[in-house]
């Protein structure tokens, strides 16, 4: 027993020596035998990282900044106006029996707008269906008589004339009768229907405003030394759209100058209407012509960040080629090119595929089309 309790105080003790040992080791740092050799080891593999990184180059496209043509550009805005509208109006006095369409209802071409009481024209339809019934059999009477050598043939004559006399009334009628009711003239959206059953309408009076909403035009104007004679000369780009909708197609040139702005009024298509309404305001793009631009680079070369636009210019940097973000001005954009107004040089060489890759200093090497 005596030699036990010997032994567990002996181990105590050098717990408790171990513990002081570590929390001084804790306090202090690294024991001077071990600092120096742990530190040549950090420092080296922080070197070899930091080497390596350094070596690893990105694989890049590069275009260079290149002299090119860009199309003569005007910006205004343009005027959406209806393909077709028409203000429908009263042909008749008379008064409403049915109002079949409603308010900003679109409508296809023969649609029924309004009826007016057409109670006199329906029996006039009846009295004309009677008579020529009656001619047809006072006709064919007279037709067997005359293969019976029964009557002349100036009978039949007579029956004939009658019969396409009666024909041609009841053709009037039936025209009086469709006349009463006020039907749409094309496909397109109705305006506010001013009026309802039982009014009472006069010869011009309001029905309803009509315009056709699937295809639009744009009317705009351009000052004198901007318009060209011939409008094929010209591509009409609207604003803020993508795609198709974002073309129209010059349709008219006015002839006339506005004296007092020095302008010319032009209207250009637009097919389908592309969600705009009539009445409303766009920004378009007016080309006339090409330009000489002072530099241009590929679109996708070009990286924005709010109003401010940025390319990848590479640069020679002791043994390395490395990106370097530069500031620079847009100009006109031209399909796959983009005009460089300031920033880079002629011949300077930018990264034109790969950006999402890089940041500014990057090492970069080039690759692909654009590796030479």
């Amino acid at each position: 027993m005596p030699k036990l309790k010997t032994w567990l105080l002996g181990a105590a003790v050098l717990a408790c020596l171990a513990l002081a040992g570590g929390y001084a080791v804790w306090r202090t740092g690294t024991p001077a035998a071990l600092a120096e050799p742990l530190r040549a080891l950090i420092g080296t593999q922080a070197r070899q990282q930091a080497e390596g990184a350094r070596g690893r180059a990105t694989p890049v496209e590069l275009a260079k900044a290149r002299p090119g043509q860009v199309p003569k550009q005007f910006d205004t805005s343009a005027t959406v106006i209806a393909d077709e509208l028409v203000t429908l109006t009263s042909e008749v006095a008379a008064r409403i029996k049915r109002v079949y369409a409603e308010d900003g209802e679109t409508v296809q071409k023969g649609d029924p707008i309004i009826r007016f009481d057409d109670s006199e024209e329906r029996l006039a339809v009846e009295a004309a269906q009677a008579e020529l019934a009656d001619a047809e059999a006072s006709l064919q009477r007279a037709r067997t008589l005359y293969e019976r050598d029964v009557a002349a043939e100036t009978r039949v004559e007579t029956a004939k004339a009658a019969a396409e006399s009666a024909r041609a009334r009841l053709e009037r009628a039936r025209a009086a009768l469709d006349d009463r009711t006020v039907r749409a003239p094309f496909a397109g959206q109705l305006g506010f229907v001013e009026i309802s059953p039982g009014a009472y309408l006069r010869p011009g009076g309001k029905i309803a405003s009509l315009q056709a909403v699937d295809d639009l035009r744009l009317r705009f104007q351009l000052p004198l030394d901007m318009a060209p004679a011939a409008p094929e000369d010209m591509s009409v780009t609207l604003q803020d759209q993508t795609g198709e909708c974002a073309k129209a197609r010059i349709l008219t040139v006015s002839p006339v100058i506005d004296p007092d702005s020095r302008t010319r009024a032009f209207e250009a298509a637009l097919p389908g209407g592309c969600g705009l309404k009539p009445g409303g305001f766009i920004g378009v793009s007016v080309g006339i012509g090409t330009r000489d631009a002072g530099l241009v680079v590929p679109h996708a070369a070009v990286t924005r960040e709010g109003f401010d636009a940025f390319v990848y210019r590479a640069e020679k940097e002791e043994d390395a080629l490395v990106a370097r973000r530069v500031p620079v001005k847009l100009g006109t954009f031209a399909g796959k090119v983009i005009e460089i107004r300031s920033g880079l040089s002629e011949g300077d060489r930018i990264v034109a595929a790969g950006l999402q890759k890089i940041r500014d200093g990057s090492r970069i090497r080039p690759a692909g089309k654009g590796g030479a």
